[in-house]
This record gives C-alpha cells, sequence and structure tokens, in this order.
C-alpha cells in the first residue's frame, strides 16, 4: 500500500473509532430502546429525562474528567495507550454507570432500561479489573456489551431487533479492523474486548 493510500486508511480507522467510541454506546443504546420497543409509548418529558441523564453521566462527565485527568497528568493522550494509564478512567466511567442505573432505578425507570445500565456497569468493571493484567479494547468491550443488549431485547422483549443484533456484529468487525490497523491493539485483545463485553452483559438482562 502506497503513502496516500495508507494514510486514507488510517484516517478512516481513526474516525470509525472517534464514530464508535466506547463513550457514546450507552446513549445509543438507551435511544434504540426508547425508541424503538414499548418504551416509545413513555411520556416524551420522560424520555428526554432518560436520554440526558445519560448523556451528562455517560458522555459529559467523562469527557470532563479526561481533560482534568490529562491536565494532571494521570493520562498522557486521550488514546491512553498505556493501560496503566486506564485504571482511573475506567473506574470512573463504572462508577458513573453505576450512579446512572440507581437513578433510574429511583425514579422507576423501565426495568430493561435501568439492567441495560447496569449490564454496562458490569461490563465497565469488568473491563478495570482486567487492565492491571492486560490492555483489553474498550470500543470492543462497548460493542460487546451493545450486541448482547440487542439479542436480549429481540428474546426477552420478542421485537425484531435481530437486524440490528447482526448489525451490530458488522459494526464490531468494523471497529476491531480499524483498531488494528491503527495498532492501538492486537487481535487477542480486541476479540477478549468483544466477549468480555458480550459475556458480561447478557446474563444481567436474561436472568
Amino acid at each position: 500500500m502506497n503513502g496516500p493510500s495508507r494514510h486514507l486508511t488510517a484516517r478512516c480507522a481513526r474516525g470509525i473509532s472517534y464514530l464508535f467510541h466506547p463513550l457514546f454506546i450507552p446513549l445509543l443504546t438507551a435511544f434504540l430502546l426508547l425508541y424503538g420497543t414499548y418504551m416509545r409509548f413513555l411520556p416524551p418529558a420522560m424520555k428526554r429525562f432518560d436520554l440526558l441523564l445519560v448523556f451528562l453521566n455517560t458522555i459529559l462527565l467523562p469527557l470532563t474528567f479526561l481533560h482534568l485527568f490529562r491536565r494532571i497528568g494521570i493520562i498522557r493522550s486521550w488514546q491512553m495507550e498505556d493501560r496503566r494509564e486506564r485504571r482511573w478512567p475506567v473506574l470512573l466511567f463504572t462508577l458513573l454507570l453505576f450512579l446512572t442505573w440507581l437513578l433510574l432505578r429511583r425514579v422507576r425507570q423501565p426495568y430493561f432500561l435501568t439492567n441495560t445500565l447496569l449490564a454496562f456497569a458490569f461490563s465497565s468493571l469488568l473491563s478495570w479489573l482486567i487492565t492491571f493484567r492486560w490492555k483489553i479494547s474498550l470500543h470492543l468491550t462497548g460493542l460487546g456489551s451493545l450486541s448482547a443488549i440487542l439479542l436480549a431485547t429481540a428474546l426477552q422483549l420478542h421485537y425484531p431487533f435481530l437486524f440490528l443484533w447482526i448489525l451490530s456484529l458488522l459494526v464490531a468487525g468494523l471497529t476491531a479492523t480499524a483498531r488494528l490497523i491503527l495498532r492501538q491493539h492486537t487481535p487477542a485483545e480486541v476479540y477478549g474486548g468483544f466477549f468480555s463485553g458480550f459475556i458480561t452483559s447478557l446474563p444481567v438482562l436474561l436472568l
């Protein structure tokens, strides 16, 4: 592959990595559930509240803390290439996911929606524990959880989400390829990320 082609491929890979960043996956999942299942009949104000809460706790606050962590030297870059840099950010994200789950339960939001946040929280907790020994792919962990949630939605709620589930697998494969092109992970790390997210999240929603 010549220079311009390699540069274009790398740019596409970075674009895919940003588009399917793990911070965006909980909000995307909440949107799909709130507007693609029985939850679409909830009052509009309630759905807006749910999405705003997920946005604040899983995107805005983590990005704010990541900026602070970079300023004080806990992380050297947004990519956090050293697994040791990931410990505090992943722990923070895990705590925020548990907090979001707790708040949604306190205001009596639909059981399946609250358990979705719990699934993400357990998946993130496992990623945090793994990070002490291994640089697992957080992108694929998030997409593994999304895939498990879509499959559980099809099985538990009997909604035609199988197409979305297959699409999520294709997106996971595309994102895994992007992470490999950028040399951010090894094949074992992307496979490990996906299956850890999938296997951790599915039982939370099926049991």
